[in-house]
Formats: C-alpha cells, sequence, structure tokens
C-alpha cells in the first residue's frame, strides 16, 4: 500500500513492518492507549480523514522507551476531529491543534499535517497546511520522521521516508538537509539531548553542520535558548549533555568565555539520583534542577561571565536567586560545617541560610564525607524539625515583642536538635534563659 502526497519532492511512504508494529502496539502500549488510539482512527474514518502517530512516540516504541502522551498527525482539520471525539479538549485555532484529554491524564496532541518555510536564520517558520510527506520532512531529525497510519482495528504498518528506522538501528542523530541548524538553531541543543538521552552520536554530516552553525545560537531569544537549554540540562543523562555541550561550543553561545570546570560532567550527572532521593522524602518540594545544573557549570567562572551568562537567559526571578545562592553556597558551606565537634543545631543554622537547590549543588559537587553526610542530614530530617514553643508562649511568658522573640525560638529549636531539651517545657526554659528571663 502507498500513500498518495504532494510534495516538492518524492519520498517513498511505502508501508511496512505492519506485523512487527502490531506487536510493538500490542506489548509496549497500555489498554488504555490502544483504545485512545483506535477510537481517534474511527472519529477519523467516520470523518472521511486519515490519522497517523507521529515522531517522538514511533520512536520511543522502537527503542522500548516509556510512551506517555501521544502525538497525532491529522490529515485535515485536527480542531474538527477533537471534537468528534469529544471528552476533554483544548482547542488551538491559531495553530490547527488540539488536546484531548482520553481519560485518567491520558493526553493526545493533535496537529494538521503542515509544511514549514523559514525566511531567515533563527526566524519562526512560516506555515502553511501539507501533505504527510511535507509533515515529516518539517521535522528536526530523521529518527523523529516515522510515521504509523492507525485504522479502526490498530496500527496499518510503518511509514519511514528518510531512513529513520536505519538511524535508530545504528544509534545515530542526522538531520535531514543541510540548513537545518541554520533555519532552526535550537536543534543543535536538541541534537545534544537526543544523542545524551538515548546514547546515540550525532551522524558525521551532522556534526560538522552543527559546528559549522553554532554562531546561529546567537540569533534565538532569550526565551527560546532558555528553554532549550533547560530541557537540555534536565535530561535523563545531562553529564552526557554537558560534555556534548562542551565539545561543540554551545554554552559559550550563553556567555563567551564560558568554560565549566573539569569535572562539570560527573558532577552534572550526579543530579538525577540526587534529586530522585530528595523527591522520595519530600515529594512536595521539587528542585528547579536546570537551576542547580546551570551553577554547577558556572561553578569556576569569572563573576562577570555568570553575569552575563545569567543576562543572555534572562531566568525568572527565582532561578536566578537559586544559582546565586549555590555559588554562594558552594564557596561558604564546606568551610562553616569542616568545624570540629559538629552539632546538629550548626548543621542546622549553616545550611538554613540556603535553598534547596543550592544544597543539591552541594552534593553533586562531591564534598568530602563530613560535609556531603552533613547537608544529606539535614535535607532528610534536620530541615524539618521545628521547636514545640511558639512566639505567643514567650510573649505570654512576658518577653516582650522584637527581635528577642526570634532569638529565644533559635535557642530553643537548637537545645531540641542537640536533644538538651525534648519536652516543650524544657524548650520553653531554654528560650526564656537565653533573652535573660528565668
Amino acid at each position: 500500500m502507498r500513500i498518495s502526497t504532494r510534495g516538492p519532492e518524492t519520498a517513498d511512504l511505502t508501508l511496512r513492518a505492519a506485523s512487527r508494529v502490531r506487536r510493538l502496539f500490542a506489548t509496549r502500549l497500555s489498554a488504555r492507549q490502544r483504545g485512545a488510539l483506535t477510537r481517534l482512527a474511527r472519529c477519523a474514518t467516520q470523518s472521511g480523514t486519515r490519522v497517523f502517530l507521529v515522531g517522538g512516540v514511533v520512536r520511543d516504541l522502537l527503542l522500548g522507551r516509556p510512551v506517555r502522551d501521544l502525538d497525532l498527525a491529522v490529515e485535515g482539520d485536527a480542531r474538527e476531529l477533537a471534537r468528534r471525539v469529544g471528552g476533554r479538549r483544548q482547542i488551538h485555532e491559531a495553530f490547527g491543534t488540539a488536546t484531548v484529554e482520553c481519560g485518567r491524564g491520558l493526553i493526545a496532541d493533535l496537529a494538521s499535517m503542515r509544511r514549514e518555510r523559514y525566511r531567515s536564520p533563527a526566524a519562526l517558520p512560516d506555515v502553511g497546511p501539507g501533505t504527510l510527506q511535507e509533515d515529516l520532512a518539517r521535522r528536526d531529525f530523521a529518527l523523529n520522521t516515522l510515521a504509523v497510519p492507525l485504522g479502526g482495528s490498530g496500527p496499518l504498518g510503518l511509514i519511514d521516508p528518510f531512513g529513520g528506522l536505519d538511524d535508530i538501528r545504528r544509534k545515530r542523530v542526522r538531520v535531514l538537509h543541510e540548513r537545518s541548524f541554520i533555519d532552526d538553531p535550537t536543534r543543535a541543543f536538541r541534537a545534544v539531548r537526543f544523542a545524551a538521552e538515548l546514547g546515540f552520536e550525532l551522524e558525521r554530516r551532522t556534526a560538522r553542520l552543527l559546528r559549522d552553525g553554532v554562531g546561529f545560537v546567537d540569533l534565538l531569544s532569550a526565551a527560546r535558548l532558555r528553554r532549550e537549554l533547560t530541557y537540555t540540562l534536565g535530561c535523563g543523562r545531562p553529564g552526557r549533555a554537558v560534555r556534548l555541550l562542551v565539545r561543540f561550543g554551545l554554552l559559550e553561545t550563553v556567555a563567551p568565555g564560558l568554560r565549566p570546570p573539569r569535572n562539570a560532567a560527573i558532577c552534572v550527572a550526579r543530579l538525577p539520583r540526587l534529586v530522585r532521593w530528595l523527591r522520595e522524602g519530600s515529594p512536595s518540594d521539587p528542585p528547579v534542577v536546570w537551576a542547580v545544573a546551570l551553577a554547577l557549570l558556572l561553578r569556576t567562572v569569572e563573576g562577570e561571565t555568570v553575569r552575563q551568562a545569567l543576562g543572555r537567559l534572562q531566568p525568572d526571578r527565582g532561578v536566578r536567586r537559586a544559582v546565586l545562592d549555590a555559588l554562594e553556597a558552594d564557596r561558604r558551606l564546606p568551610r562553616a560545617l569542616a568545624r570540629p565537634g559538629l552539632r546538629p543545631s550548626r548543621i542546622h543554622a549553616v545550611c538554613r541560610r540556603h535553598g534547596t537547590e543550592a544544597l543539591l549543588a552541594v552534593l553533586a559537587g562531591g564534598p568530602p564525607p563530613k560535609i556531603r553526610a552533613a547537608v544529606r542530614c539535614y535535607l532528610a530530617t534536620l530541615r524539618d524539625v521545628r521547636a514545640d514553643v511558639r512566639g505567643a508562649d514567650l510573649l505570654r511568658a512576658g518577653l516582650p515583642p522584637g527581635p528577642s522573640i526570634a532569638r529565644a525560638l533559635d535557642a530553643a529549636l537548637a537545645a531540641k536538635l542537640d536533644g538538651l531539651a525534648p519536652r516543650r517545657r524544657d524548650q520553653l526554659r531554654v528560650a526564656l534563659a537565653s533573652s535573660g528571663r528565668p
């Protein structure tokens, strides 16, 4: 079976590997995912159109990676198909796309097939209706150009017009054309991210084109650059991503002269494990991972380079504060925790001055065992300890309002942390004594 298309070039859109694709659907998609795709395909058939599972979903199916949300290309009006499917949906009229909730958090993103044309380097593309061939040809890398047409009874096979299946087998990332990184410089970061995340290598021509196109990254807005760097530093294998960012000179597009410490990749590689550990104990306090990674890249650079990097990325106030806090913690906290006879109250007093991201950066930086144990102890237990007395208790005991209340509460907490005042009445006595009251 051949899908007819009208496009500027002819590509092989022959269906293949149908039995393998059906087996992948049966073994690697959940029953809920299969049901959602069948429902979408039947609605498309009833409306006289066709729908295709495309891009990263197909790639991840072939690689045995988890599939979460579903990305589909619609031959025709994706918005109308979303209305036919029903249920909770969000229609994006201006972009010809829609998001449909297929039950219990399963999301299907529908997009009308389109073609793209770039008027100038790094500009957003001009978009118009397109064929399946044109829709696949506009994508970033060949491994993301695979498509599976859906019928009412399931997948009909695999469409592979640009050799994406061969790239997956050969574990390589390959662009589709010479101007790929010029038209859209964000693809440079995506190339690094895919290579790092999947454990692939950049195809030789692609690596050359990336090096030649690095200068066009300067044309990206702060928002686009920040988004790509966020995704790249937050990927599952950030250490390998950092090595590739350094190798291709992409970090120097953030700030001239930004050369991270030699062990930066090792430090950043520790983050996923540290974040999992932290989330197990504090699921309600998720850290901003890319802020931690950025701080680790800036640990040893000059202050002016730090200012240039933050000026180029223009992160929000919270991220900016987290990065600067992490850099300060890296300088001061190890010395403050290196004193002999370290009590829990001392650990608490030192660590509470810094946010979660700063403390994660210290841990990822590979401090001496004593420092590492102290910071982990604070994050795991000490930071959640509270004194059993309150300011109101001290006011009723005759302490005047003002800074003395805060100092007295700190004294009560320190005594509790060190095991010197386990009960409330003991803590009250310590608090009052610290302020000169009997």
